[in-house]
């Protein structure tokens, strides 16, 4: 292999540093940087402009090498984070809430105190964002080899989310289905980034275009069934008012919305859409192993309850097959719990 030039070193460099941008953009928010919209206008949008930037220097340059890693890693990156949400949606089907994360990052991103389909799309893209930046980061680093290494990648990948903020923010670390769950789910992104960077020329070759258009076509289905499922999964579409900020209502189809950003000190006004009384269940930061505190709200009427804790809190509907609403809570842009304990006290 020869020798790289100065140009070929500075343009890998650059596009591996900037493939940091998309999870720096999270990281940055929940380090206090900045808030997450504010870092995706001015650190988010320039740092996609340099990339495609330096994408184009170096096909300017008839950098083949260079080239070969940003497409290797774009395809692994794709068909990982594909890998890593198929294997959860069954767990959704059988009533769990695996996605949280994607919601809210698309809540964070737009400034919005609540989900929307169109937040959730938001979500969904900067997901798909921080899959293909960290494929891109592994082809410049380990193209050609064995694709056992790019399993160990997803799942350092996964090591760092558990014992950073993001760990102590969304309750991994303190909940053992969830690491587990989330360890498996990075099996499957690191296999298929491990095999479509093992051998790239057998991945790109010319010489069987229709093996290449059927897994083109193949990806863009999968993709679109994950879009679409995933922007419908959670509430019927347009059939849900402009809600103020901390408003939840029970009824008649879920509950809504599936997600919220509110302030320490917020009331949250609940609205019993319903004509029956309704039982909810509240879990704080720290009780989010045990069963929680009930509310019992009558038959179209409402109840108040104060959010006092930093933190993720959950409100489930037990009775129902309705996915839980998931609350993120702050002091000053600060999301960290400020203990972790199960408790059985009666009061939120």
């Amino acid at each position: 292999m020869k020798a790289l030039s100065t140009a070929e070193k500075i343009r890998r460099l650059a596009f591996l540093l900037l493939s940091l941008s998309s999870i720096a953009l999270l990281l940055g928010h929940l380090y206090q940087v900045a808030n997450f919209h504010t870092l995706g206008l001015w650190f988010g949008l320039p740092s996609m402009l340099a990339l495609a930037g330096l994408w184009w220097w170096g096909r300017q340059s008839h950098d083949q090498d260079f080239l070969l890693r940003l497409k290797c890693g774009f395809i692994g990156g794709l068909w990982g984070t594909l890998g890593y949400d198929l294997v959860r949606i069954p767990l959704h089907w059988a009533g769990q809430n695996p996605f949280p994360p994607i919601r809210v990052y698309g809540m964070w991103l737009a400034g919005a105190h609540h989900s929307t389909p169109w937040t959730d799309l938001l979500g969904f893209a900067y997901h798909f964002s921080n899959g293909i930046s960290f494929g891109w980061i592994y082809a410049l680093l380990m193209l050609r080899r064995h694709w056992g290494w790019a399993i160990a990648w997803g799942l350092l990948l996964e090591c760092l989310a558990i014992f950073t903020v993001f760990g102590d923010i969304f309750n991994i670390r303190y909940a053992p289905q969830a690491m587990v769950l989330a360890f498996v789910a990075h099996l499957f992104y690191g296999y298929p980034l491990g095999i479509a960077c093992q051998n790239p020329e057998r991945l790109l070759q010319k010489t069987v275009p229709v093996f290449s258009r059927m897994w083109g076509w193949i990806t863009v289905g999968l993709l679109g069934f994950c879009f679409v499922w995933f922007i419908a999964a959670w509430q019927p579409l347009g059939k849900q008012e402009p809600l103020d900020s901390g408003e939840i209502i029970i009824g008649p189809e879920a509950l809504y919305p599936g997600c919220l950003d509110v302030k320490v000190g917020t009331e949250l006004r609940i609205h019993n859409a319903l004509d029956k009384e309704s039982q909810l269940r509240l879990r704080r930061p720290d009780g989010l192993s045990g069963d929680g505190f009930e509310i019992t709200i009558a038959a179209k009427a409402d109840s108040i309850i104060a959010i006092k804790n930093n933190g993720l809190h959950q409100i489930m509907f037990p009775e129902s097959g309705w996915r839980s609403i998931v609350i993120f809570a702050h002091r000053d842009g600060n999301y960290r719990p400020e203990k972790k304990k199960k408790t059985s006290s009666s009061s939120p």
